[in-house]
C-alpha cells in the first residue's frame, strides 16, 4: 500500500498541481506504518493490530483517486494511458490485500470459539470460585473484565513489580515463587509454554485444559497451579471438578482434578 501511495502521489505531483492536504495524508499514514513496525507488532492471526493501518491505507489512496480521476477526465491524452497503467498496478498490489481479508473472515468463526473454549471459560471459572481472590495470570484481559480480582500479571503489562523485575532482569523462578508466596496467592493460571524456566518446583499443577484447532490463543494448552498447601490443592481440585461438567465439550481436560 506504501508503493500505492506513493505511485499516486507522484503521479499528482507530476501534473503540476499541489495537494498540500494530499501530501500530509500520504505522509501521515507512511510515518505511522514505520512507527508501527518499530514499537508494536505484526498479527500473524487475524491481523487485528495492524487493522487500523489498512484502513487508513484505503482512506488515503481513496482521497489520491480523487484527483487522478479528475486528471484523468480533464487531461485524458497526457495522462490517461498512465492513469490506466497505475490503475493495473493498484489492482495488483490490492490482491495481498485481499487475500488477507479472505483468511480473516475464514479464521473468524474458529478464532471465536478459541475465545470463548479458553479466555471466557477461564474468566467464568474465576468468578464463580475466585472472585475477589489473588491470581496469577499470563492472558489478563477476560479474567480482568469479567471479574473483580488482586491480578498478578506474569508478564509485567498489569504488574509494576513483574515489569521491573523483566526490566533488571531478575525475571526467574526464585522471583516468580517469591512473588506467588508474598501475595500468597489463591490460583495460578499461566500457559506453560511462557514460562518454562520460570515456574517454581513448588507449585502444584491441578490441571489443564486444552482446545482444538487453535487459531488465536497464544498457546492451545492453559494449566491451573497452586502453591503447594493442602487446603490450596484441595479447594482447586474440587473447584476445577464441579467446573468440568458445564466447560464446551470440545475442551480437553487433564490434571489430578480428573484422577482424584
Amino acid at each position: 500500500m506504501v508503493i500505492i501511495c506513493l505511485i499516486i502521489f507522484q503521479n499528482i505531483a507530476s501534473s503540476k498541481e499541489i495537494f498540500r492536504k494530499e501530501f500530509y495524508l500520504v505522509m501521515t499514514w507512511i510515518a505511522t506504518l514505520f512507527l508501527h513496525l518499530l514499537f508494536a507488532r505484526i498479527d500473524p492471526g487475524l491481523f487485528r493490530y495492524e487493522a487500523y493501518l489498512i484502513l487508513m491505507g484505503v482512506i488515503v489512496i481513496a482521497q489520491l483517486l480523487t484527483h487522478i480521476h479528475r486528471f484523468a477526465l480533464s487531461q485524458f491524452d497526457q495522462v490517461g494511458l498512465r492513469v490506466s497503467s497505475f490503475a493495473i498496478i493498484i489492482a495488483l498490489c490490492l490482491i495481498p490485500v485481499a487475500y488477507r481479508t479472505g483468511m480473516a473472515y475464514t479464521r473468524y468463526p474458529v478464532a471465536v470459539k478459541n475465545i470463548y473454549e479458553q479466555q471466557y471459560q477461564m474468566a467464568r471459572f474465576i468468578r464463580t470460585y475466585y472472585n475477589n481472590k489473588t491470581i496469577v495470570a499470563n492472558d489478563i484481559g477476560a479474567i480482568s473484565y469479567l471479574n473483580n480480582i488482586h491480578l498478578i500479571d506474569l508478564v509485567g503489562l498489569g504488574s509494576i513489580e513483574v515489569a521491573q523485575a523483566r526490566q533488571n532482569a531478575i525475571f526467574n523462578r526464585q522471583f516468580v515463587a517469591e512473588l506467588a508466596q508474598k501475595h500468597n496467592v489463591d490460583l495460578i493460571v499461566i500457559y506453560d509454554s511462557w514460562f518454562e524456566d520460570a515456574i517454581p518446583d513448588d507449585w502444584v499443577r491441578v490441571g489443564q485444559w486444552k482446545i482444538i484447532d487453535n487459531v488465536i490463543c497464544a498457546d492451545d494448552t492453559v494449566s491451573f497451579y497452586v502453591l503447594s498447601q493442602p487446603e490450596k490443592i484441595e479447594t482447586a481440585i474440587a473447584n476445577l471438578r464441579q467446573f468440568s461438567s458445564v466447560l464446551p465439550v470440545d475442551v480437553i481436560q487433564s490434571g489430578m482434578y480428573l484422577d482424584s
